[in-house]
Formats: C-alpha cells, structure tokens, sequence
C-alpha cells in the first residue's frame, strides 16, 4: 500500500515488525505458573503410580529336607493360579534349616495366590503317588484341598499396602 512503511522485517522473519501503538507480548511469570502446576501434577502422579506397588513376601515353613529347591507360583488371576507352570510371578529357592523365604518387588496392588511345593528331587514338578503328593506343598492361607488344590476363591488374598507378609506351613 503506498504511503505505508512496511510492516515486514529485514532481517528474514516472516513475523510482522512491531509498530508503534502495537501491543507487544512477551513471556510473563503468570504463563510460567501453568507449566510448573503441569510439572507438579505430573511429579505427583508418577508418586502415586509408584505407590501403588508393593512387596509380597513369603515366609514358608515346614520343610524336612535341603535337596532341591521351592518352587513357588504367584498367581494373579484365577487363570493363572489354574496352570501348573504359567503364573504372574515365579521364583524358586534352596531350603535352610526348614524354611524359605521367597520375596517378590514392586507387585502392583491386587488381588494374588499363591501355592509352592519343594521339589527335592529337581524334576520341575510335584511328585504324586498312590497317596496323594510325596513332596512337601502349599497355598496362600495356608488352605487346602480335598483332592487337589484348594479353589482360587479359598486362597486369594489382597495387595493394598507397600508390604505384606504371608506365611505357609508346607505338609
């Protein structure tokens, strides 16, 4: 437009150049508080996350011999408590003077079960003869079954704090 000065840079900037009577605006701390809050709230969130996780711990008992390993199933469904080797969770231990410990970190807060067995002679599978199991066993409340194991809904138990203890006396 004639009589105008134009409003475009020289130096390359696409951006039109301020003019006088413009309001210019720049950053100010109050577009500042917005991201710190989202910040915060992010920082806040991934706490929380991380609280809702916890440690199972499993004291077992009862154990006659140190051949072998525990072989212990963390089960986190009932699908899961009904196959033999799939599970949420596995892990195996030696035995010492009749006990094992067996721990398992950051668990999210849930509903688990749990069943071992000592597997002494180290086939990876519960020995059964003609008068039910020849090696030592077990589940979460320390149930058990008529003949098999104890239904999910007996031995089911709940994760809702950063640590929890159960203890099974294996027969």
């Amino acid at each position: 437009m004639p009589g105008k000065p134009s409003a475009r840079r020289n130096d390359g900037d696409p951006r039109p150049r301020a003019r006088k009577g413009d309001v210019v605006r720049r950053p100010t701390r109050t577009t500042a508080i917005p991201t710190l809050t989202a910040c915060a709230l992010l920082v806040a969130w991934t706490a929380t996350a991380q609280q809702q996780s916890g440690t199972i711990t499993i004291v077992a008992t009862g154990f006659t011999s140190e051949k072998g390993e525990v072989l212990v199933q963390l089960a986190n469904s009932e699908k899961d408590y009904d196959e033999d080797d799939e599970g949420y969770r596995m892990a195996s231990v030696k035995p010492a003077a009749g006990r094992a410990t067996i721990v398992f970190e950051n668990v999210p807060y849930g509903e688990y079960a749990i069943k071992l067995f000592h597997d002494e002679n180290s086939n990876q599978k519960l020995d059964i003869g003609w008068t039910g199991p020849e090696e030592r066993y077990g589940f979460s409340n320390n149930e058990r079954g008529l003949m098999g194991p104890p239904a999910f809904e007996k031995v089911r138990f709940q994760l809702a704090s950063p640590e929890k203890i159960r203890e099974i006396a294996a027969r």
